[in-house]
């Protein structure tokens, strides 16, 4: 009986749930602030994430929970802005919550492709678990 008591003892000690990371994979979201065009093309401004917050030109911003939906879309460069890789530029619209309770949308065009990516990947994570507007929330549980 006492071999049972000590064989059972080492596997719990033997077998503990092992707690990982992703090691040489893991990396860290190192930009957080992007040059775009906002509202309309030519009009320059800096898009950072702070904390809690969206910023544009370093204003005030706005809070992540005022943020009710975002999108992409691609939009027809003019003419001059083509390359022959790409015609297309990235648009981002943020819709949002204002203080006085109406809505209001942003809109962030990009033509550089990489700097689009980074910043759409930014947006999403710091937004996190993506946001239902209608129809059953359903949590899955482990």
């Amino acid at each position: 009986m006492r071999s049972y008591f000590s064989t059972f003892f080492l596997i719990l000690l033997v077998v503990q749930p092992a707690l990982a990371d992703l090691g040489p994979a893991e990396t860290a979201m190192k930009k957080s602030s992007f040059n775009a065009w906002c509202g309309k093309r030519k009009n320059d401004c800096t898009v950072s994430f702070e904390g809690d917050r969206l910023l544009v030109n370093g204003t005030d911003g706005i809070n992540k929970n005022q943020i009710l939906r975002i999108w992409a879309d691609k939009e027809l460069r003019d003419f001059w802005d083509r390359n022959p890789l790409s015609y297309y530029q990235d648009v981002y619209y943020v819709t949002y919550k204002k203080a006085d309770g109406s809505e209001g949308t942003g809109r962030f065009i990009f033509l550089n492709h990489q700097e689009s990516t980074q910043f759409w990947n930014n947006l999403e994570i710091f937004l996190g678990p993506e946001r239902r507007q209608v129809g059953p929330s359903i949590k899955v549980e482990n």
